[in-house]
């Protein structure tokens, strides 16, 4: 489940030497910050190793597994039973970022996604209509016009949809609204962190209010 990263893409406060996978003995061995794979496959990071359990922040499942990633959780030694797979570092031992900030790092590795998540992406990119979609308006709006002898300047509509531009709405990506090149040139585009911040905060929402969607088959 784990995925390559880049070092350029881990934020400088948690790049660390890289660790290669190795069975852990016993649970007890497992540190702050690494990231464990479990006996059924889930992958947590490790934030808080007590002489009883630890405290995880979940961030991948096997494929079809259960829903929440993201959720922070106590394990003992029923749940942590061999096999146990340390997979690598996340951060060092005596640091203590936030749950956010760790959630925030599974999804700039990517084991967070989407897909993986049931949480569609809240801000969903712009599209320009393409040439094809408007040629193909056209010829419907023709059709129309000549079948119900209605004239309707149909060539000035279709030019101005080749200039619109499709925007999905972030509270029902289902649904989009049009844009103007006007419209568009005088919204701010938000920075990448901007848009991974605003996610893992939806994603937090999600697991605090049990609202998910089911995963994608």
């Amino acid at each position: 489940m784990s995925q390559p990263t880049s070092p350029s893409s881990v934020s400088t406060e948690l790049q660390l030497p890289e660790i290669h996978a190795q069975d852990l003995p016993e649970w007890r061995a497992a540190q702050p910050g690494q990231l464990l794979e479990l006996a059924d496959g889930q992958q947590a990071v490790v934030t808080a190793a007590g002489p009883e359990s630890l405290t995880l922040l979940r961030v991948a499942w096997p494929r079809g597994g259960a829903l929440p990633l993201g959720e922070v959780f106590t394990a003992g030694a029923a749940e942590l039973a061999p096999p146990l797979r340390l997979l690598g570092a996340w951060y060092p031992p005596k640091s203590t970022p936030p749950p956010e900030r760790i959630l925030l790092e599974a999804i700039r590795r990517g084991f967070i996604t989407s897909h993986s998540c049931g949480v569609p992406w809240p801000l969903g990119g712009t599209m320009q209509l393409s040439e094809e979609a408007a040629d193909r308006i056209e010829r419907y709006l023709f059709e129309v016009a000549r079948s119900t002898g209605c004239a309707f300047p149909f060539h000035d509509i279709a030019e101005a949809m080749r200039s619109m531009h499709l925007c999905p709405r972030p509270d029902n990506p289902a649904l989009c609204d049009i844009l103007s090149a006007e419209e568009l040139k005088g919204r701010a585009k938000p920075s990448d962190e901007d848009l991974l911040a605003f996610w893992a905060r939806e994603v937090r929402r999600r697991i605090h209010t049990s609202d998910w969607l089911a995963p994608p088959l």
